[in-house]
């Protein structure tokens, strides 16, 4: 394998001839295989290509696993949200769609061997979300998350994306059989992007309720924004589906104890709902906070977890601040905030008019 890999490295005769013949894929035994196709844009067609490595290959496989551990150093962090699984295939999407000949060394490996990719994310990855585009047996065992590179288009969402999540598969290129992940997105986030990259049809007017009702369906949580081409319709359109999807925490209604004595208690209620699409994934609190004329906070309570708020639910948080001795008399404000446990700071906004730089709430 060294010796064809150096070899087409440094022989530029081979993507010479590739070029020159105008094949669709050529395949060097052992190595991989170079593949092109022809693509219909709104600017006319096309030529497009790569080259796929033999993913049997124990050099490849090791190689693999030596970046993704560098990658895990890095990456590995509560500054990252998510890391989509994508080592395998065209463009990580976990498919060789242009490399067609069952003989080729690009081909799409079979399951045993694409489990010692997939595998590695499970392995290096320990305080991150991984997210899979396909159900797979390490996903499902390991609570992953999944993504939609199909989205907007109604066959490849409801006929294969959420068939797939629901009943299992068969692979089309491998003919491997893998499970379903029924309900995944109580555990982990759905993500998202539409069929081709920076396709705008499905931002336009007379799609933007179907792609939204896509959102509901798949619970999405996350989407890769189209971030050039768009004109009037279409960026006001993006503006308003990223407002739909995710967790939309609202308090519509609160209520307190207006007054106590120094050593009572004060009695809060919080009537919640999430109208968006997906949960929260992380367990973090919501409290209540005494804060007096200097803006200091003077008593506290926890409600409950954030988490416990589906979407397209509500839900009533109540408890009780209970005043420490020799608590002073005055006039206190009432605030409620989403806490990260282990940055004790408040860190979720809510999706209401009145938002606040500090992300407390009156």
């Amino acid at each position: 394998y060294k010796n064809n890999l150096y070899k087409i490295q440094n022989d530029g005769k081979i993507i010479e001839e590739f070029n020159r013949k105008g094949n669709i894929t050529s395949d060097i035994p052992g190595v991989g295989t170079f593949y092109r196709y022809y693509l219909e844009t709104k600017d006319g067609a096309e030529v497009r290509g790569g080259f796929s490595p033999n993913y049997k290959s124990k050099l490849v496989i090791d190689y693999h696993r030596n970046i993704m551990e560098i990658l895990a150093e890095r990456y590995d962090n509560e500054v990252t949200y998510a890391v989509v699984m994508g080592s395998l295939g065209h463009w990580g999407e976990m498919h060789t769609h242009y490399i067609q000949g069952k003989e080729d060394s690009g081909r799409y490996p079979v399951k045993e061997i694409a489990q010692q990719y997939e595998n590695v994310y499970a392995e290096v990855f320990e305080n991150v979300i991984i997210s899979s585009r396909y159900p797979r047996e390490v996903a499902k065992e390991n609570n992953f998350g999944l993504h939609s590179h199909s989205f907007g288009d109604h066959f490849s969402i409801y006929d294969l994306y959420l068939d797939h999540i629901q009943n299992g598969y068969t692979d089309y290129y491998t003919k491997d059989k893998h499970p379903g992940m029924p309900q995944f997105w109580e555990n982990a986030p759905s993500g998202g992007e539409f069929l081709y990259t920076g396709d705008q049809r499905y931002l336009k007017d007379d799609h933007i309720k179907s792609t939204i009702k896509q959102a509901e369906d798949t619970h999405l949580t996350w989407f890769n924004e189209v971030w050039y081409g768009l004109d009037e319709e279409t960026e006001k359109n993006q503006n308003y589906f990223f407002s739909k999807i995710g967790y939309r925490f609202v308090l519509d209604k609160a209520s307190y104890s207006q007054w106590t004595s120094p050593s009572g208690t004060v009695n809060v209620e919080l009537y919640m709902r999430n109208p968006g699409t997906a949960p929260f994934y992380k367990e973090w609190e919501i409290r209540a906070l005494l804060i007096d004329g200097n803006n200091e906070v003077k008593a506290i309570s926890k409600l409950g977890n954030i988490n416990e708020l589906k979407e397209k639910n509500e839900k009533l948080y109540k408890g009780d601040i209970l005043l420490p001795r020799n608590f002073k008399s005055g006039v206190y404000t009432l605030k409620i905030g989403i806490f990260d446990p282990e940055k004790d700071v408040p860190r979720i906004r809510l999706a209401i008019t009145d938002s606040t730089e500090d992300y407390l709430y009156t």
